[in-house]
Protein backbone atom coordinates (compact mmCIF):
# COMPACT_ATOMS: atom_id res chain seq x y z
CA UNK A 1 0.00 0.00 0.00
CA UNK A 2 1.22 3.62 -0.97
CA UNK A 3 1.88 5.78 1.89
CA UNK A 4 1.02 2.69 4.71
CA UNK A 5 3.25 3.63 7.97
CA UNK A 6 2.74 0.52 10.82
CA UNK A 7 1.90 2.10 13.93
CA UNK A 8 1.48 0.03 17.20
CA UNK A 9 -0.60 3.02 18.94
CA UNK A 10 -2.92 3.81 15.96
CA UNK A 11 -3.86 0.10 15.02
CA UNK A 12 -6.22 -0.46 18.27
CA UNK A 13 -7.72 2.68 17.68
CA UNK A 14 -8.61 1.88 13.76
CA UNK A 15 -10.08 -1.69 14.88
CA UNK A 16 -12.52 0.18 17.46
CA UNK A 17 -13.44 3.21 14.96
CA UNK A 18 -14.24 0.54 12.21
CA UNK A 19 -16.21 -1.63 14.34
CA UNK A 20 -13.85 -4.84 13.90
CA UNK A 21 -14.44 -7.84 15.01
CA UNK A 22 -10.60 -9.12 14.50
CA UNK A 23 -8.08 -8.09 16.87
CA UNK A 24 -5.83 -5.12 16.47
CA UNK A 25 -3.12 -7.88 16.25
CA UNK A 26 -4.89 -9.04 13.04
CA UNK A 27 -3.59 -6.21 10.51
CA UNK A 28 -0.01 -7.16 10.90
CA UNK A 29 -1.13 -11.30 10.11
CA UNK A 30 -3.25 -10.23 7.49
CA UNK A 31 -0.19 -8.09 5.61
CA UNK A 32 1.90 -11.01 6.02
CA UNK A 33 -0.35 -13.66 4.95
CA UNK A 34 -1.06 -11.61 2.30
CA UNK A 35 2.51 -10.92 0.89
CA UNK A 36 2.95 -15.23 1.21
CA UNK A 37 -0.16 -15.78 -1.20
CA UNK A 38 1.16 -13.41 -3.51
CA UNK A 39 4.31 -15.24 -3.19
CA UNK A 40 2.47 -18.67 -3.84
CA UNK A 41 0.73 -17.05 -6.68
CA UNK A 42 3.50 -15.52 -8.50
CA UNK A 43 5.55 -18.79 -8.08
CA UNK A 44 2.39 -20.91 -9.48
CA UNK A 45 2.28 -17.73 -12.56
CA UNK A 46 5.43 -18.35 -13.22
CA UNK A 47 5.65 -22.13 -13.53
CA UNK A 48 2.50 -21.76 -16.00
CA UNK A 49 4.08 -18.92 -18.19
CA UNK A 50 6.97 -21.79 -18.62
CA UNK A 51 5.01 -24.23 -19.18
CA UNK A 52 3.01 -22.37 -21.82
CA UNK A 53 5.97 -21.18 -23.43
CA UNK A 54 7.40 -24.56 -24.15
CA UNK A 55 4.28 -25.85 -25.60
CA UNK A 56 4.05 -22.98 -28.28
CA UNK A 57 7.61 -23.21 -28.78
CA UNK A 58 7.52 -27.26 -29.80
CA UNK A 59 4.20 -26.62 -31.31
CA UNK A 60 5.93 -24.22 -33.96
CA UNK A 61 8.90 -26.65 -34.22
CA UNK A 62 6.25 -28.78 -35.22
CA UNK A 63 4.91 -26.79 -37.61
CA UNK A 64 7.83 -25.68 -39.43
Amino acid sequence: MTGFQYVVTSAPKAAVEIQSSVPWIGFRVGYALSGILLAVFEYFATRVAQILHRRIASFERKKS
